[in-house]
Formats: C-alpha cells, structure tokens, sequence
C-alpha cells in the first residue's frame, strides 16, 4: 500500500483543493467545533456553554482568516513540486493561527472578562502558542484529507480512462475487419465500386483510429455511419435501403466514438443480411431539451443469425455509456411489431474541439 501511494505521489502533481470554496470553509469549521465540543464535554461534567461561546467566536475568526491566507496564496503555492505546497500550506496555518491568536486575545480577554470567565492561559504568548499547536493538528488533518482524496480520485480516473481505451480498442478491429471483408466480397462482382468503397474506407480509418480519449460529436458519429452505410450499401446493394428520419436534434451533442456505428451494422447482420427481400434499416432521433434519443430499427428475421462478436458490441456500447455519462445514459434491445429496435438514450453536453 505505502508503494502504491509513493509511486502515485511521484508520478502526479497533487493540486491543492480551493481553499475558496464554501465546501472547505464548512469542514474547516465543522472540524474545529467538533473538536473544541469534544475537549469541553471530556473535561467537563458541565460544560461552561458560554466560555464554548467565546471559543467558538474565535475559532470562526481563525477559520476565516486562514483559509482567507490559503485562498490567496493558493497559486503560488500549486508552483511547487510535489507535496511541498502541502508543508507550505500547513505552515502558513500554523502562523496564521499563532497571529490571530496573538492580535485577538486583548479583544477575548475583555469579552471573557465581561462573562466573568478567566481563560487558563492568561499570557498572551501562552495562549497564542497553543492555539497555533491546536491549529497545526487541524490543518494537517484536514490537508492530509483532501491530499488523499485527490489522489484517490486520480486513481479512479486513470483507472476508468484505461478502461474506456480497452473497450474502444477492442471494437475498432471488429469494425474495420467487417468493412475490409465487405470489400474483400465486392471486388470480384464490381471492382469500381470496391474502390469508391475503399476510399470511404480510409475516410473511416481516419475516424476510427483517432485517440481513444477524445470523445466525437454526434455530427461526426453521423458521418461515420453514413460511410459506412455506403460501404454496405455496395455490397447488398438494392437489398439494403436506409431511411434517415433525423428529428430537431443537436447535431454538436457530445457523444464516445464509434457508439452509433455498432447499432447499425447489427441491424444489417441480423435484419437486412438473413432476407431474402428488401431490408429496411431506419436511422431516426429526437430531443426533448435535456435528452438525445437515438433509435436504429431493422426487420425482425426468422433466419436469425447468432454472431458472438454482435454481442460484444452491444455490451462494450453499454459499458461506454457507463464511464463517459456516470450511468446517466442507456442502451435498450426491444422487438416493436415486425422490427426490431436499439435505442440509444444519453444526456445532452455540447461537443467542444480541443
């Protein structure tokens, strides 16, 4: 475990956490009250509700106040290597506590005095020195919190990014082995279209071998399918005819690469290539302001053709969906009448290139 967390530290630059946000405000100050309730109950057989008061008064001024330093200094301190902006942090704490401490005990003096309540530590460098040792534990704690969880986080990214590249590099051969078999088959029945069929192939290749990281836009996702489509259509010719009933949808709408594709050629696998006849494939879609619904429809064929790595399509689309919408997002197989539907549900975020 202690090399696992070396290697990570090392090998990652930790970012402080915004010592801005009201988030680590809140546990900042929830941490110390707890602790500062804590000491006073065990110590305590009844508490003195108005010296917690007066503590408590001041352990919002030292909240503020450092976390105000923190705020300030945050990116300067995020220009030093490694966890070394981490003991900077902890240091400007423990000096912030020690100054607060130190310029606000006149003014906790009088107001303890007005309660008729005496503080133990009646110097002032006594009682500033503890409340900078009181401060030095609860920053380390709560830096040494946010440090881990940071780089838990990151753990649980790469993770979730290696696995994504797995799944996709396991269906770019599966497509681009069927479009080359595809054009393998035309080549001896019509030469001059295996070779418009080849262009869109290298067209394809472009967009299937890009990096496994960026995600496409649907757009994009699109133009991918119409090529391969084109591809197909040349092999089964007047067999296979594509309606395209695209709805008001956003075009720009961020979607994994190669998600639509798969949908499609299963269509034609198990609908269009076991008939004898004509077989519809129907590419259509809708918006309803939040969501984009993308439905691929075939005929239902009674000569079903049972292709294992159809299957690994449709649950490496499904796990897809999983990482890029945090199981936001759905893939669902359902008969409708005489065909046979996949529909692809998935929230709407607007593609940005870069």
């Amino acid at each position: 475990m202690r090399d696992t967390t070396t290697e990570a530290e090392s090998s990652y630059q930790v970012v402080l956490p915004d010592f801005c946000s009201w988030q680590v405000i809140l546990a900042a100050m929830v941490l110390a009250e707890i602790v500062l309730l804590a000491t006073e109950l065990i110590y305590q057989l009844s508490p003195d509700w108005r010296r917690v008061g007066v503590s408590s008064l001041l352990v919002v001024v030292l909240a503020i106040s450092t976390l105000g330093l923190l705020c300030i200094s945050r990116n300067w301190l995020n220009q030093f290597e490694g966890v070394r902006g981490w003991w900077l942090s902890w240091l400007l704490s423990v000096s912030a506590g020690f100054v607060v401490a130190w310029l606000a005990w006149p003014f906790l003096s009088d107001l303890a005095a007005g309660f008729g309540l005496q503080f133990a530590m009646a110097e002032q460098l006594n009682f500033s020195l503890r409340v900078a040792l009181v401060e030095a534990m609860i920053a380390a704690a709560i830096l040494r919190y946010y440090y881990f969880q940071q780089l838990w986080q990151h753990e649980m990214l790469s993770q979730a990014e290696a696995r994504v590249q797995a799944l996709q590099s396991r269906i770019r051969p599966h497509f681009l082995f069927n479009s080359l078999n595809s054009i393998a088959a035309l080549i001896p029945e019509d030469p001059q279209k295996a070779e418009l069929a080849t262009e869109d192939l290298a067209d394809l290749f472009r967009s299937a071998l890009g990096d496994a990281r960026k995600v496409s836009s649907l757009r994009d996702e699109l133009d991918v399918v119409n090529k391969y489509l084109r591809i197909e259509q040349h092999r089964l010719g007047s067999r296979l005819e594509v309606q395209w009933r695209l709805g008001e949808v956003p075009l720009d709408a961020q979607v994994p690469p190669l998600i639509l594709q798969p949908l499609v050629e299963n269509a034609i696998t198990h609908g269009v290539e076991p008939s004898s006849g004509v077989g519809i494939v129907e590419i259509s879609s809708a918006f309803d302001g939040e969501n984009v619904v993308l439905v691929v429809s075939s005929p239902i064929s009674k000569a079903r053709v049972s292709k294992s790595g159809n299957q690994i399509a449709i649950t490496n689309i499904r796990e897809r969906l999983h990482y890029h919408y945090a199981g936001c997002a759905s893939l669902s197989l359902q008969p409708q009448g005489d065909q046979f539907q996949a529909i692809l549900r998935f929230p709407y975020v607007e593609h940005t290139s870069g």
